[in-house]
């Protein structure tokens, strides 16, 4: 927790910018950062000074995840040094757009704004010599000026993420088959050809082919015949019956009496 004694309201003060940094050269559109610690600490002159020291990391390019120190003198016994120093904090309000009473500086942390980095000239020279950088100015993400609003700069966006592939069901398990050599291919084999049947005579003692049996011819009713009248017979006359004569015999055949 860092604590801004009696509070730090980023309407009462203009933005102002530049503090010596150690963040690397950047273009002209700054390092997209994110604030990622605070501490309040005392000056390197032990006069009871004291500064907002607060931790800027790169997040995109290159340079992502460097980061380095953006000292404020906000409690500076310099009059100026502590005008200029809390310009600088309503800066980086106005860029990640905090417009109330700041207490804690945690209600910075991880809202992104452009930090524009440039070599550092003033100083001492052996700063200078190694390579020391300075905090240009800050930016809001769309690179307008703190308290300022315009089109977005015409600046590489980070590469939206790729859509999630479609899920996809698993294969199903297809046992493999067995694997035959081509079979040559069979051909039909000639088929004999037969003369058509002759037609036989009826074998002996095989029945006759069925016939329909012969309709007779429809019989006619007899017609009626009237009855015809018989003449009258004549009685007939008795004859006597004609006597036998005794047969004769042979005389051979004659016996002698006994």
């Amino acid at each position: 927790m860092t604590m801004i004694p009696g509070g730090f309201d980023p309407n009462q003060h203009a933005p102002a910018t530049g503090s010596p940094g150690q963040l690397p050269i950047s273009d002209k559109n700054g390092h997209i950062v994110v604030i990622t610690d605070s501490e309040m600490t005392n000056t390197s002159g032990n006069d009871g000074s004291t500064m907002l020291v607060l931790t800027l990391m790169i997040t995109q390019g290159d340079n992502a995840g460097v980061s380095g120190p953006y000292r404020l003198n906000v409690g500076n016994k310099s009059q100026d040094a502590t005008r200029i120093a809390l310009g600088q904090l309503s800066a980086i309000c106005h860029v990640v757009g905090f417009m109330q009473m700041l207490t804690d500086a945690r209600a910075l942390y991880n809202k992104p704004f452009r930090c524009v980095v440039v070599p550092q000239t003033g100083g001492k020279v052996e700063d200078r010599d190694k390579g020391y950088t300075t905090i240009s100015h800050v930016l809001d993400l769309n690179g307008n000026k703190p308290g300022q609003k315009g089109p977005a700069a015409p600046t590489a966006q980070a590469p939206p993420a790729p859509a999630p592939a479609p899920l996809q069901a698993p294969p199903q398990f297809a046992p493999p088959q067995a694997q035959f050599p081509p079979q040559p291919a069979l051909t039909a084999a000639p088929q004999a050809q037969f003369p058509p049947p002759q037609q036989l005579p009826p074998a002996f003692g095989q029945p006759p082919a069925f016939a329909p049996p012969f309709a007779p011819p429809p019989a006619t009713a007899p017609q009626y015949q009237p009855p015809q009248m018989m003449a009258p017979q004549q009685p007939q006359q008795y004859q006597a019956p004609a006597t036998q004569q005794p047969q004769q015999m042979a005389p051979w055949m004659v016996q002698p009496p006994q």
